[in-house]
């Protein structure tokens, strides 16, 4: 174990220089096998990216994804504000809305009473369409991760929320 302390402090504690290059690789192939988990950036070699994070743990989508998901009618996009907010500044045109307190128990619910009570078919747990949405970013970012917590670990949220995609649509688009 004090061995394997030590090869997991050597590959945080230092930049590695470029002849290095494979040994690093394997380390952190060893660490990922292993199970082991680092800070995504390493505090000393701030000019790269140390980033030992899978892909599938990238959980931002950006505005040009969210069209793309849109106009492929591939999502299932939850807007998790309130309805007042809803009616006061409007909403993404096939977006279901589960405010955020409501988040937990929807998303346990049985398939057919979602399905009566938000007029939308519950997403599965594999589902990788799942995108959550507020007004900034805050909320949606909760909501994905009480979802994750339940089980659905391909869900994601856009960030930048109503407020971006409100900015940047034409009104024309808007509902």
């Amino acid at each position: 174990m004090m061995v394997l302390a030590r090869f997991i402090g050597a590959t945080t504690r230092s930049c590695l220089p470029p002849k290095s290059a494979c040994i690093a690789s394997t380390r952190r192939a060893f660490l990922d096998v292993a199970r082991f988990t680092r800070p995504a950036v390493s505090v000393q070699c701030s000019k790269r990216n140390t980033s030992t994070t899978p892909l599938e743990h990238w959980t931002d989508i950006s505005l040009t994804e969210l069209k793309a998901m849109l106009t492929a009618n591939n999502v299932q996009l939850i807007d998790v504000r309130e309805p007042h907010e809803l009616v006061r500044t409007g909403k993404i045109a096939c977006a279901t809305n589960i405010p955020l307190r409501k988040v937990p128990a929807a998303f346990t619910m049985d398939p057919e009473e979602f399905e009566e009570e938000y007029d939308a078919k519950m997403p599965n747990k594999n589902d990788a369409n799942i995108v959550f949405h507020c007004l900034a970013g805050v909320r949606s970012r909760a909501a994905m991760e009480a979802v994750h917590q339940i089980g659905f670990t391909k869900a994601r949220h856009y960030p930048g929320g109503y407020e971006e995609w409100a900015s940047h649509i034409d009104i024309t688009e808007k509902s």
